[in-house]
Formats: C-alpha cells, structure tokens, sequence
C-alpha cells in the first residue's frame, strides 16, 4: 500500500484498518472502520488493525512496529495497531508515543485473554472489536486518570472501582459469559 509521506487531508491517512488477508466480510470491514476511527478521532490516538496473508522475513513485532512507522497515521506519534500475520498464525501488538503508557504489557496480557479465543477460533470481527473496546478503556482510562500510566491492572482492584460498561463489554467473549451475564 503506497501512502503518501505528508497527510494533508483526512484522505491522505492511512486507514485504521487494513484486511490485506480477507478477514472480515464487506459490512464487518465496515462498521469495524467506523469503531476504529471513532474511538482514534476521540482519543486522539491512533488504534488499528492490520491483517497481512504474510510478513516475509520479519517477525510480527517487526513488521508492526514499521508497519505504524512508515504510514501517515492520523495521530502519529500515538498509536497502537494489532497486526495479525495469517501464514504463521500470529500477532503482535505494537504502541507509539501515548499508547506506551496506556497499554503496559499487563494489559496487553488482558488483551490476550479477553480476544486470543475469538481469534483462534476464525471470529476474527469479534476479536479485532474486543480489541478496539480494550484500547478505548485502557487508553480513555489513562487520559481521564481512572488508570494511572503503566499501572498494571490487578484482579483484586476490581472490587474497588466501578466497572464502566465499556470495561464489561471489552471483555466479553464466547467463551467469557460472566460479564455477558452482567450486562
């Protein structure tokens, strides 16, 4: 994908989702987008998704972390992007500038665990969303100063904060029904 170096218009970005390995159908690409770029324009940080059939000879974490690098993102320096390389069967997610902050390596082991099943099992729409809801708590949470930056999250602090609707619905899954069962 060819984009330019300097972004003058909102056409000029490069999208915040990019499904070079056919994941999702037409609509799911759709509404995807639209959560994607809603949840990027009101935190000002960059949060997409990227799927390739193939990252040649790089590792995942390479192939995003140049990936974000060398695009004319929105909001870039701040950003987080899932790339999920289909011909290994694996992902990486990367941050920049703001993002390291909001999405410790904690949290991206919550990441993990709320979207790795949906993942596997080829519900891709639903994985990338979970995903896309997790960077909007994390990251919304730092800004508002609900998280501090970097703190780890901690099952036994749960009990001592209200759980934001978001939160819940970020970690529902299939396989996940307790927070199903509190909404």
């Amino acid at each position: 994908m060819s984009v330019p170096a300097f972004a003058d218009t909102a056409e000029d970005y490069t999208p915040h989702l990019i499904d070079n390995a056919d994941l999702l159908t037409g609509e799911e690409e759709s509404n995807l987008l639209a959560k994607l770029d809603e949840i990027s324009d009101r935190l000002s940080v960059d949060v997409a998704v990227v799927t390739e059939d193939s990252i040649g000879d790089k590792t995942p974490r390479e192939y995003a972390d140049d990936f974000y690098d060398y695009n004319s993102y929105k909001y870039n320096p701040d950003g987080v992007l899932l790339l999920i390389s289909m011909e290994e069967r694996d992902w990486y997610i990367t941050t920049t500038g703001s993002a390291i902050t909001a999405i410790t390596d904690a949290r991206r082991g919550n990441m993990e665990d709320a979207f790795l099943s949906d993942l596997s099992g080829g519900y891709y729409y639903d994985a990338f969303s979970t995903y896309a809801d997790m960077c909007d708590s994390y990251i919304s949470g730092v800004q508002s100063g609900y998280y501090e930056e970097g703190e780890a999250y901690e099952e036994s602090t749960v009990g001592n904060f209200p759980v934001s609707y978001t939160h819940l619905r970020a970690h529902e899954t299939r396989g996940n029904l307790a927070c199903r069962l509190l909404l």
